[in-house]
């Protein structure tokens, strides 16, 4: 469990909330309450591995308290997820998706378009959950469903909401990230405060800091028009 009197990483501050955030491009992005409610697993030889949301049972779930980190410096704290541990689904289809010592990276895709990779010892780390569930509710447009990758030792640009496609990899040839190369570190690591790429992390902070208000705002606001949007 997680302890609330735990220092903060390095640069961050508490927030005391976990607010609607993301790149600007999404504020407005909330994909068909139609989806697919499930999650397509994709070897590196093109096979595929559903998994339905509505066939998760109570027992294959785990729950865990973490801390969220988000790269522009400000912290949740706290958060109970409750959801598929990663590793577990890893080895439950390694053997079914042929995937061998060469996987090396995993390209997790969403339902808005956002998309982002990572080493896949990153995300064998006993903490990662495929989560289903936050405070004992269920995932919505606002924190990511049907599944949201829950990695509290990656910021959070790496915990993708609205998981839609895992694919792993045995390279990364083809591969484009959605936004500025440099602001997609591959590891993304808070204990070593890898903010971006080439830059160190305490100076990325100040950049960064002075986008959490604007950034908060836009998306909130854009909650807000969803909600009172009339049905197509």
């Amino acid at each position: 469990m997680n302890d609330q009197n735990q220092a903060l990483p390095r640069g961050q501050t508490d927030y005391g909330a976990m607010p609607r955030f993301g790149l600007p491009r999404y504020a407005r992005r909330f994909p068909a309450a139609d989806r697919d409610m499930h999650v397509t697993l994709i070897g590196p030889a093109g096979g595929r591995v559903v998994l339905p949301l509505a066939d998760l049972s109570p027992a294959q779930l785990e729950e865990q308290r973490s801390d969220f980190h988000c790269v522009t410096t400000w912290s949740a704290r706290n958060i109970l997820w409750r959801g598929l541990g990663f590793a577990e689904l890893f080895h439950r289809h390694k053997d079914t998706l042929n995937l061998s010592q060469a996987v090396q990276f995993v390209v997790i895709r969403a339902h808005d378009g956002y998309r982002t990779f990572f080493h896949l010892e990153d995300l064998l780390q006993p903490d990662v959950l495929l989560a289903t569930e936050r405070e004992g509710v269920g995932l919505d447009d606002l924190h990511g469903l049907p599944f949201r990758l829950v990695s509290p030792g990656q910021y959070g640009y790496k915990n993708v909401k609205f998981v839609k496609e895992i694919e792993f990899r045995t390279s990364l040839d083809g591969y484009r990230v959605p936004g500025w190369a440099f602001m997609d570190h591959p590891r993304a690591r808070v204990a070593l405060e890898e903010r971006a790429r080439h830059l160190p992390g305490w100076l990325i902070r100040y950049p960064y800091r002075s986008l959490i208000k604007g950034t908060v705002r836009r998306f909130a606001q854009a909650w807000d028009a969803h909600k009172t949007a009339p049905p197509d």
